[in-house]
């Protein structure tokens, strides 16, 4: 697809950057509309209404993360491709988001040459990742699980881990993806096994450590 004509959706919860990158994507994309928005909720109510080509999304906008947001999507039967814009590790965060179905995955240090050429190959239909995401995936030992520093989780456990590091409890979480508190209880007790965590609160600091520390492997 090209550029021009092309309607895409940028979520951030900083206006300052969302507008800076609004303003980026305007400057480099000519002829394609460029829609900034603060949060994953308003995102998912837009596309519902109106055709978006492509989100350009942070991986955490106010507490809730793209895992969730791609879930989301993909369970609304939306058609709209996803570009994950991240300072976290690739592989560590870049790995489940493609795995949930996003098209690509950039590191926010990369020059803005290479975030635009992501967006453009993401809009023709094409996938985006670095050299050792795109080895990463292929090498994945299969569609359910997630390799992060040797220890495996489940796409499914993986999801809950980020959303317990938003700070959401049980009962949100067990609402927002429409599954009974003890099915949410259950994967947290399989989390805390896997993790080899002593409890439920020590489950919760480390999902809030791996969401605000890349460096912190689970």
């Amino acid at each position: 697809m090209n550029p021009s004509g092309s309607h895409i959706l940028v979520v951030n919860s900083q206006p300052i950057l969302r507008e800076g990158i609004v303003a980026v994507f305007t400057a480099a994309l000519m002829g394609a509309i460029i829609t900034g928005i603060g949060s994953f909720p308003e995102a998912l109510a837009l596309i519902a209404k109106t055709p978006i080509d492509l989100v350009v999304a942070t991986f955490r906008v106010q507490g809730d993360t793209a895992l969730s947001f791609l879930h989301e999507l993909k369970d609304s039967g939306s058609t709209t491709r996803c570009l994950i814009l991240s300072s976290l590790d690739e592989i560590q965060i870049g790995y489940p988001c493609m795995l949930a179905g996003a098209s690509g995955f950039v590191k926010k240090s990369s020059p803005v040459s290479d975030v635009v050429d992501a967006v453009r190959m993401v809009l023709a239909g094409n996938h985006y990742a670095s050299e050792q995401l795109s080895k990463a995936l292929m090498d994945r030992p299969g569609p359910e699980s997630i390799a992060s520093a040797g220890t495996h989780l489940t796409a499914s456990e993986l999801r809950i881990f980020t959303m317990i590091g938003g700070c959401m409890t049980v009962s949100a979480i067990a609402a927002k993806l429409g599954l009974s508190v003890k099915t949410v209880e259950a994967h947290r007790e399989h989390i805390k096994n896997k993790l080899g965590h002593q409890n439920a609160s020590q489950v919760t600091a480390a999902a809030v450590r791996w969401l605000d520390d890349s460096s912190v492997h689970i």
